[in-house]
Formats: C-alpha cells, structure tokens, sequence
C-alpha cells in the first residue's frame, strides 16, 4: 500500500461532504461487545490524504482547517497508503509530555494558547470565542497533533461497511505515528486496569463503540456511547 508519488485526484462530491459519525447518546451499558477508548478534547476532524498536492483537513461543519503546516507534513509522512479517509481529533492531550517542542521562557504563549491561535486561525473569525472556551475548559499542555480514532477509506476503497474492529487492524497498516500523528489506544473488556492510567492522563470520559459497528458519516450510532471515568 505504499505510495510515495503525490496524486491530483479529485474529492468525490460524496465524499466531500462526510462528516465524523456522532454518538447515539445511549449508555455504555447498552453497546454490544464495545471498543473502548478514551474520550479525546479538542477539535474532532476528518482528514483526507492522496485527493491532491496536500493533507486536507476539515471539522464537524465541514469547514476548513488550515495554518497547521507541522501537523499537515506529520500526516503526509505517516500514511502509508495512496489515498485515505480518516475520523480523529486535532489535540494537544497527545503530546502533554512532549519536551522541546515548544517555545520556553517567561513571554512564551502556553501551549494552550498556541493550540488555541492555530485553530483560532483556521476556522475563521465567527468561531473564535466558542474555540478559546474550548480550548480552555480542556487544558491542553501539549503541542497539536493529530489521533487517529476511525478509517474511512484506503486505496481509494470506503471501508465504511467494514466492521469497527476490523478497520482498527487495518489503521495500523496504513498510518504510522510520529510526534504529531497517533493512533488512539484502545482496549476490550474488562479495563479496571487502565482507569487509573487513562483519569492520571487527564481523560474524564471514555468511547464504548461495539466491535462490530459500521461507520455512517455525519449520523448518531447507537451502537456509540460515552461514559465518564469514576473519579476513584
């Protein structure tokens, strides 16, 4: 599936308008043999590789997001695939603990500001102040990256159809992670052990997503809920 060679191919009109698949709002309880992951902050967002010379990036609304050169050329040097669809979040939970990759000194922005001005940057004027809240209720202390939560599409071929746990394999064939670029953990039944680590990280909620969901872009799954971490 590696493909080194940059393609001009254009966006389907379909697929141009995907949107990330909503939870259904049901309880975790509910879900059917569920994924589970914890639950990223910062901007959900649908990245498109291989439909032109660049990384596109878009959000929930559809709408562009730009000026984040850094995590633009992580993407590209991570997919191994001519062309892919992915589901994540742009966030700086993924690199809390990253070191000199930030400015220092007493006049540096806080990383929660520079996360804060790139998307600001991107989105446009109307929605600064709904991202600034935001970024402030989630305290990011990293740089920006991207994870990786859901495949879309590979090679040109939707794998929408494909069940959840089946598109994760696939994931990790197909993108490669590096400072900006993850894939986001995940875990089956029971996940005690994993409470204490994900709630010290800084997650408050976790996804339960059944194993065997299929993705419908820009549509509430009830086989997807949300639950919050116990505080102990």
């Amino acid at each position: 599936m590696e493909s080194q060679a940059v393609t001009t191919r254009l966006i389907p009109a379909d697929l141009a308008e995907w949107r990330p698949q909503r939870f259904g709002g049901g309880t975790a309880q509910s879900v059917v043999d569920p994924i589970i992951e914890p639950l990223w902050g910062g901007v959900r967002a649908i990245v498109r590789i291989g439909f032109g010379p660049a990384v596109e990036i878009v959000d929930e609304r559809g709408e562009a997001v730009v000026d984040l050169p850094e995590i633009v050329a992580a993407i590209e040097a991570a997919r191994l695939a001519s062309s892919l669809v992915l589901d994540g979040y742009l966030t700086g939970q993924a690199t809390r603990s990253s070191e000199g990759l930030m400015p220092s000194g007493p006049d540096a922005p806080s990383s929660g500001e520079m996360a804060a001005q790139l998307f600001l940057g991107s989105a446009g004027r109307r929605r600064s102040r709904e991202l600034a809240k935001a970024h402030e209720q989630q305290e990011l202390s990293g740089p920006p990256a991207f994870v990786a939560v859901d495949l879309l599409l590979v090679d040109d071929e939707p794998i929408v159809d494909v069940p959840l746990l089946e598109r994760k394999r696939i994931l990790e064939g197909v993108l490669d992670e590096n400072d900006r670029v993850r894939r986001t953990a995940f875990v089956r039944p029971p996940i005690d052990p994993w409470l204490g680590t994900w709630r010290s990280s800084g997650f408050g909620e976790l996804a339960y997503k059944a194993a065997n969901s299929r993705y419908r872009p820009g549509q509430a799954n009830p086989d997807w809920a949300v639950a919050r971490i116990p505080s102990r």
